[in-house]
């Protein structure tokens, strides 16, 4: 819903399974009126355009990240990025995303990562739609934290009265 553009007609691409549940959501953030909706196994089988985007494991990601080969994005929220992130992460709220990616330097691939791999999903496809090169994070922060891989605090720990309000949980 960060995303739409409520004076334009909205027409959903999603599985015939999933249609009345997406329409059920949209309507509670304002979305009243749906233009129609394209069946994903109907355009697959189409043979019409449609795009795919590079995913990675955190574990496949987390050197190139630490080396410097990719650029990472964390696009949670404020509250999100506040608890934890990732060492070298930049935070882009995927909210504001489409605002600044003329922004955003491309010298090298850049890896979007949310909590779970959806928000990260809609960044990357928004990136690569503007000519980005660009990985999806499968699995998100929480897989990087299944799979063993560090996270840090953002908070700054001489701002914290004790050690335990700083600690990551």
């Amino acid at each position: 819903g960060w995303l739409l553009d409520y004076s334009k007609p909205v027409t959903l691409i999603a599985d015939q399974t999933a249609i009345a549940e997406a329409t059920r959501v949209l309507h509670k953030i304002g979305v009243e009126t749906l233009s129609g909706y394209f069946d994903t196994v109907e355009v697959a089988q189409s043979g019409k355009a449609a795009q795919s985007y590079a995913s990675e494991a955190p574990s496949r990601l987390a050197a190139r990240i630490k080396q410097g080969d990719v650029m990472l994005f964390d696009v949670r929220s404020d509250e999100e990025w506040s608890k934890n992130h990732i060492a070298g992460a930049q935070h882009q709220f995927l909210g504001r995303l489409p605002n600044h990616i003329g922004d955003l330097e491309q010298t090298k691939p850049i890896v979007l990562q949310c909590q779970s791999g959806a928000r990260s999903a809609i960044a990357t496809s928004l990136l690569q739609a503007a000519g980005v090169p660009v990985i999806n994070m499968t699995g998100g922060i929480d897989q990087w934290q299944a799979e063993g891989l560090p996270l840090e605090n953002t908070l700054d720990s001489a701002a914290c009265d004790t050690p335990a309000s700083c600690s990551v949980s």
